[in-house]
């Protein structure tokens, strides 16, 4: 007689959902347990989470798509980085590129070499010695060239140095997920929950719904959204409050028509009077919005500011979002698992939500396909210690800005620190580097451009290396951007490279 399966049960569709039953689902009949997805369908999902990061190829090569395909059929592009405006002084951009920046240079960092020069010529762009942001700039993209067999080490590629992530509709990205978890087999159910039975242990046991059906399971993943219907109601876990870092508690999302044929392949992230604004460049539209702080803005002039920067017409009725940044300590607690707004809330601006997702997801079938279904310490504790750490990234944007024209930006300048950003700004004033633990979502390269492109430091002559001569270190830095000039040249247009893709895959 075949063992009984443990039951799962996923409740809430959208991104969190139908990310975590598609992970799930992966060669199920292999798996010791069965999954079942209840959402409603007067339910609407949020649908904003439209930009990613690099490592969303671990959610694409788990599940092994092919990401030419996906691309297709979520309306997708690709991206290459993050484009910052205004959030040093008005008129002032750089990017936060994926990829490797410059080259080493006799094993020297490339960094020396950097700093000895913007101390002598006054440069302070970082910008241009990341492939992947000159490529952007350029409105190219191709996946990353192979090292050539047998390159030497000291030998620079810098077509080797890109990397990408994606733009997508968050409802076709759902959409599409759907069709692959049900295609694996999970069970999925179109129900409203009226109540959660709880057993003497204080374990969740079933769902009864609204058509007076009850859902059993041994294990239950809260995808439920920000109401965090198991997680928060019925097992009483408190989101903690981040607003004094991050102080944004409200967006408003719209959509508008492309206005260029022309696809960039990075998100924009642009100051504004109490917050910021994110485009996102589809194939067939623009996704944007306000992330702000109803305490410096109202409603109405917020979405004012919003509507009197878009640069398509609009083809949505501006919606607002309310939100409060935060997470969970403990998103797993007894049988219940919070993925996704359940589990908290953080700013958009860095595209981290999806990853938040799909990371805790594949945390959770390791651990189930080891046989663990009852040691919650490592997942608690790898999500403590990364969404702190997300946390301290995204508050450094809104400390270092040089703004002067904004109580919002002054406040924000002004603020109290969490403890471990305050020593690491610290110890980059006084090192020009900043030891990262490897286990963080962003490495020193993503601090490091932040910081240079916010102008954080005014000088930075006190990292100039004496044994680097000036004359030799300019021309090190000419020829490595000659060589990334050159090469991102022989790219492709990235609207070609789509629609090459849309015919192939369509």
């Amino acid at each position: 007689m075949a063992n009984k399966k443990n039951k799962i049960v996923v409740l809430g569709g959208g991104t969190a959902g139908w990310v975590t039953a598609s992970i799930l689902s992966k060669n199920l009949t292999k798996t010791n347990y069965t999954v079942t997805l209840v959402e409603s369908d007067a339910i609407q999902p949020v649908g904003v989470g439209e930009a990613s990061i690099p490592p969303i190829y671990s959610l694409i090569e788990y599940l092994e798509l092919n990401d030419s395909d996906l691309v297709a059929k979520v309306d997708g592009s690709f991206k290459y980085g993050i484009h910052f405006e205004n959030w040093s002084k008005p008129g002032e951009q750089y990017m936060h590129a994926f990829g490797e920046l410059g080259t080493k240079v006799n094993q020297a960092p490339f960094l020396d070499f950097w700093f000895k020069t913007a101390h002598q010529t006054g440069s302070n762009n970082i910008t241009p010695f990341f492939p992947s942001a000159v490529a952007a700039y350029n409105h190219k993209f191709a996946p990353p060239a192979p090292r050539p067999n047998g390159a030497k080490s000291n030998e620079f590629y810098p077509l080797c140095n890109l990397s990408f992530a994606l733009h997508f509709d968050a409802n076709l990205m759902a959409k599409y997920l759907k069709a692959f978890s049900i295609k694996n087999g999970i069970e999925h159910i179109i129900a409203t929950v009226k109540d959660v039975q709880l057993s003497a242990t204080g374990d969740i046991s079933g769902l009864m719904l609204e058509n007076g059906e009850q859902i059993d399971g041994d294990l239950f993943i809260d995808c439920s959204g920000s109401v965090g219907r198991l997680i928060q109601q019925e097992l009483g876990q408190k989101i903690e409050d981040w607003t004094e870092y991050l102080p944004c508690d409200k967006a408003i999302a719209v959509q508008t028509e492309n206005t260029s044929e022309s696809i960039p392949s990075f998100t924009k992230a642009i100051a504004m009077q109490a917050g910021w604004r994110w485009q996102i460049p589809l194939q067939s539209r623009t996704g944007n919005g306000y992330v702000y702080c109803s305490k410096y803005i109202s409603d109405e002039e917020a979405k004012q500011e919003l509507l009197s920067s878009l640069e398509g017409k609009a083809l949505t009725e501006p919606k607002i979002i309310p939100f409060t940044t935060g997470c969970l300590n403990t998103p797993w607690v007894k049988n219940c698992i919070a993925i996704g707004l359940s589990s908290g809330f953080m700013e958009p601006m860095e595209s981290t939500s999806i990853h938040l997702i799909y990371r805790y997801a594949l945390l959770l079938r390791n651990q189930l396909d080891d046989n663990n279904w009852t040691d919650r310490s490592l997942f608690n504790n790898t999500f403590v210690f990364e969404t702190q750490r997300i946390r301290d990234f995204l508050v450094m944007h809104y400390h270092i800005n040089q703004k002067e024209d904004s109580k919002f930006w002054q406040n924000c300048k002004e603020m109290a620190l969490p403890e471990r950003l305050k020593m690491r700004l610290e110890e980059y004033s006084k090192t020009g580097f900043i030891n990262i633990d490897d286990r963080e979502l962003f490495s020193f390269e993503s601090w490091v451009q932040v910081l240079i492109g916010q102008k954080y430091l005014p000088s930075y002559e006190k990292f100039s290396q004496p044994e680097i001569p000036t004359d030799n270190a300019i021309q090190v830095l000419q020829n490595i951007h000659a060589a990334i000039q050159s090469e991102v040249t022989k790219l492709p247009d990235h609207h070609m490279f789509i629609n090459n893709l849309k015919k192939k895959y369509a």
